[in-house]
């Protein structure tokens, strides 16, 4: 399996770019907009999601038509004829300029599907990140060497995801400091800072003056925050994926025979009716919560929002307990990065309203998406139009 160093420098030459470690970086920060490294787009041969039919092994991988490719060669193969068919003159050019710093805004202005804006963000992280240098070699592509079944000379890949973090201990300092506030504030003056004759002290309270207490609330908010953790794939993992065993058409691993080669589990088609039961529900932030625990009836009457439904649809299998949002689904321990076999949770953690999540159970797809005022199940447009705008990840249940 080719290193995302290696698969950049390939496509680079294909495309008549310089290979340097500033394009290379610019490569792998605009295949981290499509999904993070060692996500299932670096193990189909597949970073920047093409759709491009040749070389794909099975069917696509997601109703957008994105394929999966049997070796980098393969994968760089089709990519560089997507790049090349003439719809990506600005992409073309930035890389081929070696100046990728307008890399994300050329990416924007192309029916690519990519926000530009996204992939800006995401090649200026790893321009700034740097320690990014050409492959030995000028970046050839090495194919895993095979004897009989048995793939060679491949071991873990890196990749990393965001999650959430909060500052408990701060925020406990804060209250304390605000408690002390309150009760010194009420005093209007400090009774502990005796004076002359032991009068007590007036004028400005020195504890307030100082930040020792403070009459001002702490904001949760400021406590919150973000860190990225790296992970491993396994290498046993890898080797399947370098090609021993398919991809089904959702990025699950199969027996060999096709997509779906077990039956499908009762569970999986209660879930798929269960969903279909609240098609027509309004939208509605404001129910998130109180949507967990209420009848059809209810919701299709007060509303749910995305990370409300999807938590509906677990809870009414069984896999969850409690509701969750877009930021918070991965703290439940059922919750698995990358693609399930049966369900996977597309997941984009956005702050504010950027947020979102929509939920594909085997070969349907639903959201509850304020373009669309409420719970609907998906076309195949409807779904190409949600996932180019780009951060959404794959999750699964465990075991789905």
């Amino acid at each position: 399996m080719a290193s995302p160093s290696q698969y950049a420098a390939a496509v680079l030459r294909g495309i008549g770019a310089p290979v340097t470690p500033r394009t290379i970086a610019g490569f792998i920060g605009w295949s981290k907009a499509e999904g993070p490294l060692a996500s299932s787009n670096w193990q189909r041969n597949n970073p920047l999601n093409t759709t491009e039919s040749m070389g794909a092994v099975g069917g696509a991988f997601n109703s957008a038509g994105v394929r999966t490719y049997p070796t980098a060669q393969a994968g760089v193969a089709a990519t560089v004829k997507t790049l090349k068919n003439g719809r990506y003159g600005p992409i073309l050019n930035a890389f081929r300029s070696g100046n990728v710093g307008g890399l994300g805004a050329a990416i924007g202005q192309t029916p690519w599907g990519t926000s530009g804006q996204l992939a800006s963000q995401t090649i200026a992280d790893t321009l700034r990140q740097g320690g990014i240098t050409v492959p030995a070699g000028g970046g050839g592509i090495n194919a895993p060497q095979r004897q009989g079944t048995k793939t060679l000379n491949l071991g873990p890949i890196m990749g990393e995801r965001v999650v959430p973090t909060f500052d408990q201990a701060g925020y406990r300092r804060a209250q304390a400091q605000y408690l002390l506030g309150q009760i010194v504030s009420q005093q209007g003056k400090n009774p502990w800072d005796i004076g002359p004759k032991g009068a007590v002290s007036s004028g400005p309270n020195p504890l307030i003056a100082s930040g020792v207490a403070t009459t001002q609330a702490p904001n949760v908010a400021d406590f919150q925050g973000q860190k990225t953790q790296t992970y491993k794939v396994a290498q046993n993992t890898l080797q399947v994926l370098a090609g021993q065993t398919p991809l089904n058409s959702h990025g699950a691993l199969t027996s060999g025979k096709g997509d779906f080669a077990t039956p499908t589990p009762q569970k999986i088609v209660d879930m798929q009716n269960f969903a279909k039961t609240l098609i027509g529900a309004p939208y509605s932030q404001g129910n998130h919560a109180a949507s967990f625990s209420q009848g059809v009836g209810l919701i299709k009457k007060y509303g749910t929002d995305c990370s409300g439904l999807v938590s509906l649809l677990l809870g009414h299998a069984g896999v969850i307990r409690q509701p969750y949002t877009t930021d918070t689904i991965m703290n439940d321990p059922s919750i698995q990065p990358g693609a399930g076999q049966h369900i996977t949770i597309w997941n984009r953690p956005f702050a504010g309203n950027q947020s979102h999540m929509i939920v594909q159970i085997g070969k349907d797809w639903f959201e509850s998406g304020g373009r669309f005022h409420g719970v609907v199940q998906m076309s195949p447009q409807d779904v190409r139009v949600e996932l180019g705008g780009g951060g959404f990840r794959p999750i699964h249940p465990r075991g789905m």
